[in-house]
Formats: structure tokens, sequence, C-alpha cells
């Protein structure tokens, strides 16, 4: 519906939905320090760190060390460059993070918290080898061969494993957010045709007995029902004039 998007655009929803889900899929993930260079430190700082690469190698942005996580959730959302990833589209947000985790796949040792992070779930031996020889450059006279498969048979799990996270996230991201849409759609077009059917009863002075009352909630509940099916009509029947 109309009013529906504009609502989103005016209140930023998507943006803060998008900001709100990354928040989430970090802090739910557990962190195995035994896989961190820095063994001191706090889940809670780890999970910081994460998000701060993250914004770096996707904005450019770099957050001062007093930024937390905690304070996302209450946050104000504001279209600012440290927030310019979660105003893209789902699809476009998606490829700028699974850029940023091909760089810490590549450099662990530059960005070791992001790398720890992506590779959860990956043999912890995977973790520490492709962390001490991910910098390893092969001698030109070096004909080990069975070396050189092992190592680029451990990146390949690990890059495997992080883009599968990847897909994971935008599969439920784009679940959560188009049922949401839905749900929405529903009532909000269900209470309007209320609103309006109860308006023209009281304007033609017809006196309104139960069953009055009755067929105006089913008629509602049915255009609220409508609603989401007559917008996605609209949406494909735009997008068929636009590729024609």
């Amino acid at each position: 519906m109309a009013l529906l998007e504009m609502w989103k655009n005016i209140f930023n929803s998507r943006e803060k939905f998008h900001m709100r889900q990354i928040h989430k899929w970090i802090t739910e993930t557990s962190l195995p320090l035994e896989t961190s260079q820095n063994q001191s430190e706090h889940p809670e700082g780890l999970q910081n760190n994460v998000y701060r690469q993250l914004i770096l190698l996707t904005t450019g942005e770099r957050l001062d060390a007093s930024f937390t996580l905690d304070g996302i959730k209450d946050e104000h959302f504001k279209l600012i460059p440290k927030n310019a990833l979660f105003a893209l589209e789902l699809e476009k947000m998606m490829g700028q993070i699974q850029e940023a985790a091909d760089s810490a796949l590549s450099d662990p040792n530059l960005y070791p918290q992001l790398y720890q992070f992506l590779t959860q779930g990956a043999y912890k031996e995977d973790i520490l080898q492709w962390l001490t020889e991910s910098t390893f450059t092969p001698d030109a006279n070096n004909n080990d061969h069975q070396a050189m498969k092992k190592r680029a048979d451990v990146f390949s799990r690990l890059s495997k494993l992080a883009k599968r996270r990847l897909d994971c996230l935008q599969i439920e991201m784009k679940f959560v957010w188009s049922h949401s849409n839905q749900r929405h759609s529903i009532i909000l077009g269900g209470v309007l045709l209320f609103i309006s059917l109860i308006y023209l009863e009281i304007t033609t002075g017809n006196e309104t007995g139960p069953l009055d009352w009755l067929r105006i909630l089913i008629a509602s509940l049915i255009g609220g029902i409508v609603a989401p099916v007559a917008k996605d009509l609209v949406v494909a029947l735009r997008k068929v004039r636009q590729s024609g």
C-alpha cells in the first residue's frame, strides 16, 4: 500500500530493520575465545570490534573506541556515513558485506575479530592454520604441491562457510521483512477500510444494527487480506512495464 510505503520512507523503517538485524546477527553468535589472538578479550569487546571492522570495510568509516553495540538497540537511525550500509537494498547491502568478508579472509591478521566471527563453526585447526599461513609466500623453487593444495583447501573451506553464513542471514532477513510487511499491510488495510465503511454509514444517516456491524467487520477483514495481494500485483505489473 502507498500509505505503508510512505511510512517506511519517512521513518526509515527498512534502514532500522537492517541495522538491528545485523546487530542481532553479531551479538547472538557465540565466539570461541580459544581461536582469538587476544585470549583475554571479553566477548562483548570482540563483538564491538567485529562491528567496527565491518563498518570500516563497507563504508570506510572508523568508529571510535567508545562505540558499543548495545547503543544500537535504542539508537534513533540517522542517515550518516557510518549507517550508509543499512540504507542499501538488501541484496546490495549483502553484496557489500560479502566484499568485506572476502577482505577479512584474505588478511585475517588485519581484521582478526571479523575473521574469527565469519569463520565461526569451522574446524579450529583450519581457523588457526589460515591465521598463521595467510601471509605465507611460497618459494618459486618450492615444489611441495601437497602443502600448497592443503592451504588452498583450508581457504576454500573457510570462504565457503563464510558465504553460507551470509546467505543464511540474507534469507532470514528477507523472510522476516516480507512477512512483517504483509502483516502490517493486512492490519492497515483492514483498519482503513473499517474506518471508511463506518464513516459512510454515519454520513448516510442509516441506522446501524448488529448485522450491519458484522457486515462491515467481514468486509474490512476481506479488504485487509486482499490489500497485500493487490500491492504485489501492482509491483509485478510495474516490473513487466519496465522490462518491456
